[in-house]
């Protein structure tokens, strides 16, 4: 058991107090056992012992040989085999020998599990309480902060102001509710029961308001804002399950749904609205009224994809957003196929680029068509460390996965008609990545964590600084105008 407090790791071990006798006892025995001490002849704390001194230890022990003696097992009143008394030398060396036996086990016994029981009860003792401090001053800080967070969202209005009159002309303000969903999905972990309605980031009410005046001074003309969304695509576990069909329906409500449909439509979807009842808070018309169409552009994180089942049972005590969905993600289907052939190391990420060109159909199809920028799209190298660097700059696998994610997105784009303006790589650098720490390598360039931070240009760097060079080739219409520009200024020779 250890416990991670501002970076040090704690034993419980580093809280016992130690007890020099009992550590003089355990070297003892253990320097009898790598000596192949003969415990059949050792006498625990005592050099020699007669047969009397025995019979002393045994008188000590009266009600444990009282039974010995009705099963007729290690009496210490012995009997010949033709039942009768036997005072013969012979017995009394066996009666010594038993009783030496039960002497030697009884000590051994006791003085182990004295010791034992005193050192588990202070480890952990001493540990519970130094960890339930440090738990509970960790709950306060953060009971602090979400309090200062619940303040400043409610001064969002002036926020506007202070950043639009020190930056000036805005190109892009996002909301970033990877954020949200990371802490949603914590909360749904646990044993609390929660929902959309018990988070503390709500979408709806706290997104800023579009076309209306926030603050008493003008926003830029040239600002946009909008919401960046962190979804898997997900397909039926089984085709031709209609159930299944419906799950994946909702699963797209709940990481899509939850905040574009308020965002669109004024509300939230009907299946959210009906599987979390009075859980989940409504809009007022005014409400309504303020967040419908109040973005200028939709930001999507894409990674991977997976298939869905219909779930149909959930502990009615813990409901909460996952449970709400009714609705088991799997990285199989129904046959064992998986959902793609490759994936990252964590078994976290598996490609599925096609993914990114439904799911960009799928906002277009049922969310009019809005401005989308892919705002991270990436994939990762494991390490703890152990990786030699000369190996992680040669990452032919994040190569294919960004050169097969921007053709389908080209697709979507060109052939599709979804209003996509652009697409960020996740990321530039190895970075600090949520709850897997440093271990989850998604950068461009590598990060040496332990020789100052030194950055080094992975392959995939090189590649896209040569992807973002290339010149469109020419048509035939683009070569005609030339020629026809070429032939005007001729002309004025």
């Amino acid at each position: 058991m250890e416990s991670h407090i501002d970076g040090v790791v704690l034993l419980a071990t580093d809280f016992v107090q130690k007890d020099e006798k009992k550590d003089e006892r355990v070297d003892h025995i253990l320097d009898m056992i790598n000596r192949k001490h003969d415990w059949n002849n050792h006498v625990w704390g005592v050099k020699e012992a007669t047969s009397s001194e025995f019979e002393e230890a045994g008188e000590e022990k009266r009600e444990d040989q009282a039974a010995d003696t009705e099963r007729g097992e290690n009496s210490h009143v012995a009997e010949n085999v033709d039942g009768t008394a036997d005072v013969s030398g012979r017995n009394k060396r066996n009666h010594a020998d038993r009783g030496a036996d039960c002497f030697i086990k009884r000590n051994i016994d006791t003085d182990m599990k004295n010791f034992l029981e005193g050192l588990v009860q202070a480890s952990f003792t001493t540990f519970g309480e130094k960890f339930c401090q440090q738990f509970s001053d960790r709950l306060g800080k953060i009971e602090t902060e979400v309090t200062q967070l619940r303040t400043a969202s409610e001064k969002t209005e002036q926020f506007e102001t202070v950043v639009t009159d020190r930056l000036g002309r805005i190109e892009a303000e996002v909301t970033q509710l990877r954020t949200t969903l990371v802490v949603t999905e914590l909360v749904g972990k646990s044993d609390q029961a929660s929902g959309p309605s018990m988070t503390k980031i709500n979408t709806g009410p706290s997104t800023s308001k579009k076309g209306t005046a926030p603050s008493k001074k003008k926003i830029s003309q040239d600002g946009k804002i909008g919401i960046v969304l962190s979804p898997f695509w997900v397909e039926p576990y089984d085709v031709n399950s209609h159930a299944d069909k419906e799950a994946v329906e909702r699963a797209l409500d709940y990481y899509l749904g939850w905040h574009l449909d308020p965002l669109i439509f004024g509300d939230y979807p009907k299946a959210i609205k009906r599987n979390a009842g009075k859980r989940l808070p409504s809009f007022t018309r005014k409400q309504t009224e303020m967040i419908r169409n109040s973005f200028d552009f939709i930001g999507i994180n894409y990674y991977s994809a997976r298939y869905v089942t219909r779930q149909l049972q959930s502990d009615p005590s813990r409901l909460r957003f996952t449970t709400d969905q009714h609705v088991e993600y799997k990285v199989t289907n129904r046959d064992g196929d998986y959902i793609s052939s490759e994936s990252d190391e964590l078994k976290f990420i598996y490609v599925y680029p096609e993914g990114l060109r439904k799911l960009l159909n799928h906002i277009k199809n049922k969310y009019n068509n809005p401005t989308i920028y892919i705002t991270e799209n990436g994939y990762d190298d494991y390490d703890v460390g152990t990786v030699p660097r000369e190996q992680l700059l040669k990452d032919t696998k994040r190569i294919e996965y960004h050169e097969k994610h921007l053709q389908e997105l080209h697709k979507a784009i060109t052939e599709d008609g979804c209003d996509v303006r652009g697409y960020s790589a996740w990321s530039l650098l190895d970075n600090f990545e949520w709850e897997h720490g440093y271990t989850m390598r998604f950068g461009l360039y590598y990060v040496d964590y332990a020789d100052d931070l030194k950055r080094y240009a992975k392959d995939s760097a090189k590649w896209f600084k040569k992807f973002l060079e290339r010149k469109e080739q020419a048509t035939p219409l683009d070569l005609f105008n030339s020629i026809k520009k070429w032939w005007s200024a001729l002309q004025m020779v």
